[in-house]
Parts: C-alpha cells; sequence; structure tokens
C-alpha cells in the first residue's frame, strides 16, 4: 500500500503543508524536480549558499576540462569523475515510479557530457551556467538527470534542512547519518532500509527551464527570456517538433547563439516564491 512520507513518520499531513515540505509517497516517484533555478531567491537559510557552490562545482569541472590536452588524460578523468553520479535514494521525485530512487549518470553518459562542454569550451564560453542548459542538446539527460546532479552537489544543504524540519516537526524515528564528516537526526525510512530526505515545495518544479527539448512549448512558457531567444535563433521551426540533434546543429552553428541563451537564462527571474521554510529563530 502506498504510503506518504507523513503517514510514515506519524506526523499529521497539514503540518508538513505548513512547513512547506513536500508530502511525496514513498517508493513512489513524483514528477517534480528540485530545479537549480528556483534557488536564485530562496529564503531558506539552509540554501542561501547553494547556488554558490553548484556554481563552484562546474567551475571546478571546466577548470579540470581547460587544462585538459587529451582525451583520457588526469584532468579529463577527474572531470568525468565529477560528472559520474550514483542513483539516490530516499527522494522520491522524478520519474522513477517504481523505485522512488533518482537516475544515476554513468560513465558514458558523463563522457558525453564532457564532449558536449568541452565543444562549447572551446567556443569560449566558460560560464558554469551552461550545465543547467546542456540538457537542451544531449540525448538521455533532461529533468530529471539535472534535478538529480543539482541535489548530489547541495546534498550537505538538503541533509541539514532535513535535520531542522524533522525537529520542528517532533519527528521520532530517526537514523543518525555520517555524512561529509558530520552527523545528521533524519527521518528513518520505513522500510528499514536507509532514511529519507525532506524536500521544500519552494524549491521544486513539474517542468524546470532546463528541461529538456520534448514538450518545449511548456518549458520556454516559464521562462520569457528564454521563449524569446529560442524565437529569435530558431524560428518557426521548434513549433514542429525539432529534435536535440537539430537544436544542437542550429545552437552549435555560432558560438554568439549559446551566449544568447545563456543571457537569457541568467537574467531571468524566477516565478513568485511559494512557502520559503524560513528559519523559526
Amino acid at each position: 500500500m502506498a504510503t506518504s512520507f507523513s503517514s510514515a513518520l506519524g506526523v499529521d499531513n497539514k503540518a508538513f503543508k505548513s512547513v512547506g515540505i513536500l508530502d511525496a509517497i514513498i517508493g513512489v516517484d513524483t514528477r517534480l524536480f528540485l530545479d537549480p533555478f528556483l534557488l536564485k531567491r530562496t529564503q531558506i537559510p539552509e540554501f542561501k549558499q547553494s547556488r554558490q557552490k553548484i556554481a563552484k562545482y562546474y567551475q571546478d569541472i571546466i577548470t579540470l576540462l581547460v587544462a585538459s590536452r587529451t582525451r583520457g588524460d588526469k584532468a579529463w578523468q577527474e572531470a568525468l569523475r565529477r560528472l559520474t553520479f550514483k542513483e539516490l535514494h530516499g527522494v522520491s521525485i522524478g520519474y522513477g515510479v517504481h523505485t522512488g530512487n533518482g537516475s544515476a549518470i554513468g560513465h558514458e553518459l558523463a563522457g558525453r557530457l564532457i564532449n558536449t562542454a568541452r565543444e562549447i569550451l572551446d567556443m569560449g564560453i566558460k560560464d558554469p551556467d551552461i550545465f543547467e542548459l546542456i540538457g537542451l542538446f544531449e540525448d538521455d539527460f533532461g529533468a530529471d538527470r539535472l534535478s538529480d546532479m543539482t541535489i548530489v552537489v547541495i546534498y550537505q544543504d538538503l541533509l541539514r534542512f532535513t535535520q531542522r524540519i524533522s525537529a520542528e516537526l517532533g519527528i521520532k524515528s530517526l537514523v543518525d547519518v555520517l555524512s561529509g564528516g558530520e552527523t545528521f537526526r533524519l527521518p528513518r525510512n520505513p522500510s528499514g532500509r536507509g532514511f529519507l530526505i525532506l524536500l521544500p515545495e519552494s524549491l521544486l518544479s513539474p517542468l524546470p527551464v532546463a528541461l529538456g527539448w520534448d514538450g518545449i512549448e511548456q518549458v520556454v512558457a516559464h521562462n520569457q527570456q528564454l521563449r524569446q531567444r529560442l524565437n529569435q535563433l530558431i524560428g518557426a521551426s521548434w513549433k514542429n517538433k525539432i529534435t536535440k540533434r537539430q537544436l544542437r546543429g542550429v545552437i552549435f552553428s555560432n558560438p554568439e547563439n549559446i551566449g544568447v541563451l545563456l543571457a537569457a537564462y541568467k537574467n531571468s527571474t524566477p516565478p513568485p516564491l511559494r512557502f520559503c521554510c524560513r528559519s523559526r529563530e
């Protein structure tokens, strides 16, 4: 039987709602994604530095790729390692409706992401935000994987947030989790395997800006600047279900095109905040 987080943890659903927490169903992924774009103006104390952490993580990868002289050298291998992610557990968002786990990014996909990033770098563009738009050009990389990468990068922030909210809600069934040299008291997964991570609804979106090309009309509807720029760059053809390969050909034909997309993304205004889970201090 499907069980919600609140039910499994012995907390009234209204209490979850009162602090703006997603009351997910354990083991069933929700079609929502932790959107890095929404971190731009969050007021949640644990996430105020998260955007900077993400930028630094991707900037370090760019630095490695710039230092790399040939595919497979030490710098390239380290960049590959940093773009390879294990499957996530305990978050219950994304597409995996039978598992409740996040998507892994293996060496093959990570290698393709590096190749795409390398091609963009060769055009003279070294902005770390490009990793949040790379799903527009790369097959098998969409909102779910962008979300999972974001969760991995700001993992410590999520654990601190989960610990605080668990205390505020009076959750009793807790387990000690050691991560990054710090011990966290987190909700025990009722399955007996691992723990649960609580996610603020204000950072979740059904359609992140960098979702991918399928259903692009819905994707760009969330971002007027990006929609206008895509219209200018691609014209009416995008309405005919252009493929990622075709989009890549158009955008990569001129370095200015990628710069235009990046500027549209960076200058966009996040949608109005929902409940922001402020600290009760």
